[in-house]
């Protein structure tokens, strides 16, 4: 890991200390560096403001998430992603409220489009379903599972994290395959 990212770890787990311990509001530039014994310098050579370093943190936990499963199972990846959202709702709620709703968006829509194409590249090829197809495919399934992610967000995840990764398995289950024999089926046609 670049020498780089070491120092915005230190500064967000610094940042989720403090989260711990007081309202997200409360937290200040100089809270986090004096609990990492890092400069302010230092922090405003990493982030530009606090609202840098919250969507930072909140890209990495997402990424990483999906990174570090061991599972290629769509619906458990997203469970996991669903679980660490939730167990972070002060911090996204923070960046929804304050900084800039986007941000989550397009957070979402990179991370899970990846993990779609990952789940659809699995299948797809061994059928030779040919790449725009693949590619229509997984932008598919990202913006609906975008879209109700974010509806979960905006209604305070008041669903538990299982609940909701258990619904959308329903959707899911089989959907990507079906999609793509239909695809095949339709490209031969």
């Amino acid at each position: 890991m670049p020498k780089a990212d070491e120092t915005k770890l230190r500064l967000v787990e610094a940042f989720n200390q403090l989260l711990a311990e007081v309202p997200c509001d409360q937290i200040t530039v100089s809270g986090i560096t004096e609990r990492c014994g890092l400069s302010r310098q230092v922090f405003y050579y990493h982030f530009h403001n606090l609202y840098e370093l919250v969507i930072w943190s909140l890209r990495q936990y997402v990424s990483s998430a999906i990174a570090q499963s061991r599972s290629s199972d769509w619906s458990s990846l997203l469970r996991i992603m669903l679980e660490g959202l939730y167990e972070r709702r002060q911090l996204v709620e923070k960046v929804m409220d304050e900084v800039d709703r986007s941000v989550v968006d397009r957070t979402l829509k990179d991370e899970l489009g990846v993990l779609a194409m990952r789940m659809v590249e699995e299948v797809a090829t061994p059928m030779g379903i040919a790449q725009a197809d693949r590619s229509l495919i997984a932008r598919f399934y990202t913006a609906g599972t975008v879209e109700i992610v974010e509806a979960w967000l905006d209604d305070g995840m008041r669903e538990s994290p299982e609940r909701l990764s258990r619904r959308l398995e329903v959707l899911l289950d089989g959907g990507m395959t079906g999609a793509m024999i239909r695809m095949q089926h339709t490209a031969s046609a």
